[in-house]
């Protein structure tokens, strides 16, 4: 006998260990990914300026801030930042649902909080509430911007 047949029970168990994996966690993630890129495919590419304008076009939070955001949604997701709404929700259109959990905080959100409020951001995502849209994100951001702006004076 060789080793082939002594060890063929193992070998498939491996094998259908594998095919399970794939089968719950990554055929769901690359069907949500599909459908979000249908999604989004289907909105108009314009301008920062022009985005910003459609969605906040009386006084809202600063462009800088929101193209951040955007910018850091956008290449995580790998779509066209305006194409994203302030509107769109972490758990539904984006398909993030885990974002701004106490447990789950990913990549690229802690580089933007890293990169706007420094060194201090771990304090800030302590005192973060749970969101779950963009326009909540920005603006709860800008908050936390102006507060630290405020000590700083």
């Amino acid at each position: 006998m060789n080793w082939l047949d002594e060890n063929i029970f193992w070998i498939s168990l491996v094998f259908g260990g594998v095919v399970a994996v794939m089968a719950v966690y990554v055929l769901p993630t690359i069907a949500k990914r599909q459908k979000r890129k249908k999604v989004f495919a289907t909105r108009p590419i314009r301008s920062f300026d022009d985005w910003y304008q459609q969605f906040y076009p009386a006084k809202g939070p600063g462009k800088e801030l929101s193209a951040k955001v955007l910018d850091a949604i956008g290449k995580e997701l790998k779509i066209e930042p305006t194409r994203i709404y302030p509107t769109d929700r972490f758990s539904r259109e984006l398909k993030l649902p885990w974002w701004g959990t106490p447990t789950g905080y990913l990549d690229w959100d802690i580089l933007l909080f890293a990169d706007l409020f420094g060194e201090n951001y771990e304090e800030i995502l302590k005192d973060f509430q749970v969101i779950d849209s963009i326009g909540e994100l920005i603006a709860q951001l800008e908050l936390f911007l102006n507060k630290i702006q405020k000590e700083q004076q």
